[in-house]
């Protein structure tokens, strides 16, 4: 199930959330240079998913989300911080979140990722803070919905590093 706009999801846990903004989704997405990425950690061998969990080899692809991407979310630290603005983040008032390190055992580099993306994300104007903690205890946490603007990465057996989730749950920009 996709949900197209979270704001008017009713009976949402925590409407006020950051998150639940579809700019500010967007605009950490476009603050995250991919292609830097995809060197820096995979060698050059990883794949931009231009559609969270589906690839292009799957059924059900759809071609124009290829043809999009560049423009909804690609790299382009500028037109990020514009959506940060038009959701009402600036220098006066940034964006704050949440963002785990988490290790993916597929994946040993993945706090190093972790960080870059932080790294990115500052360099828009977000406040991010990095969380660690105890890998159950984030469970528990995610089971009980306790996280209110915090991002994880997640992966699969398929897939080094697939996305981020919102409230345990793995949303689209």
């Amino acid at each position: 199930c996709y949900i197209k706009d979270l704001q008017k999801m009713e009976g949402a846990m925590y409407p006020d959330s950051p998150l639940m903004d579809v700019r500010v989704r967007k605009a950490l997405q476009k603050a995250i240079n991919l292609d830097e990425v995809n060197k820096s950690f995979f060698g050059g061998k990883g794949e931009v998913m231009h559609q969270p969990h589906l690839h292009p080899s799957r059924p059900g692809w759809k071609d124009q989300w290829t043809k999009d991407f560049a423009d909804e979310y690609g790299y382009n630290p500028e037109a990020a911080r514009k959506l940060l603005a038009d959701a009402g983040y600036g220098p006066g008032k940034p964006l704050q979140t949440n963002l785990h390190l988490i290790n993916l055992p597929q994946f040993p580099g993945t706090t190093d990722l972790v960080e870059a993306v932080g790294q990115y994300w500052r360099a828009i104007g977000v406040d991010v803070k990095l969380v660690e903690m105890d890998g159950a205890e984030r469970v528990r946490l995610n089971r009980e919905l306790k996280f209110s603007n915090d991002i994880q990465v997640s992966g699969t057996s398929s897939v080094e590093f697939i996305g981020h989730q919102a409230y345990f749950t793995s949303v689209a920009p």
